[in-house]
């Protein structure tokens, strides 16, 4: 239960849908891990929502949107997939208007 005056934070992961279920169930991890690792925002397991890119490309303009728009976000680079970008997270409300209309992940 949150007091009234507490923001109840969404936090969006969007993961490469063009990895296998188990690669993107692993990644969505790895993307929330690392934004927890570098926010010094309080997040208690509120609202988890999981888009889908269709693929790395996708990922890469979705990140120049919000990197132009100054919206905070955390990158993942998977080094089993030559590094190759896999998940991003953000927690910004702006950023809401950009992912919102993505795919759920594994729908």
């Amino acid at each position: 239960m949150h007091a009234d005056s507490e923001v109840v934070l969404k936090l969006f992961v969007v993961v490469r849908s063009d990895l296998t279920p188990a690669q993107q169930a692993v990644q969505a991890a790895h993307g929330v891990a690392e934004w927890l690792l570098h926010q010094t925002t309080v997040w208690r397991n509120e609202t988890l929502i999981l888009k889908a890119a269709r693929s790395q490309d996708h990922l890469l303009v979705l990140m120049g949107k919000l990197a132009k728009h100054q919206i905070s976000h955390i990158i993942w680079r998977e080094a089993d997939l030559n590094n190759e970008v896999t998940a991003i997270a953000t927690a910004d409300p702006n950023a809401e208007v950009y992912i919102s209309r993505l795919h759920l992940l594994l729908s």
